[in-house]
């Protein structure tokens, strides 16, 4: 099962209006639930004395892209905020590039 990104995700969105800031706010939001229990899941067994040296491997692995989900998530809700309150308005100001830090990073 993969989650890859199309080959350039930049060259395949648009721009962002009000509405969809919006969207995209309620999105994050329901990403983050699931990705805090996922987060505290792995933590939990990060912290296991039962969990194999073989095993610890791949916790160790699951708590490390857990945690860049969450920075990598953690940049777009910054940028969606700072387009919410600042000064120029959304569909002037945000494009397709409103997460390409955040995607950048993530490839």
């Amino acid at each position: 099962m993969s989650c890859g990104l199309p080959e350039n995700p930049l060259d395949k969105t648009g721009p962002i209006d009000v509405d969809g800031i919006g969207q995209l706010v309620d999105q994050l939001h329901a990403m983050a639930q699931p990705l805090t229990i996922l987060r505290g899941a792995v933590g939990a067994l990060q912290l296991s004395p039962r969990i194999s040296q073989q095993d610890r491997r791949y916790v160790e692995m699951c708590v490390a892209q857990t945690e860049r989900v969450c920075a990598i998530m953690s940049g777009m809700r910054d940028q969606v905020d700072e387009m919410r309150t600042g000064g120029t308005e959304p569909s002037k100001r945000a494009d397709a590039n409103v997460t390409s830090d955040c995607l950048r990073e993530a490839v």
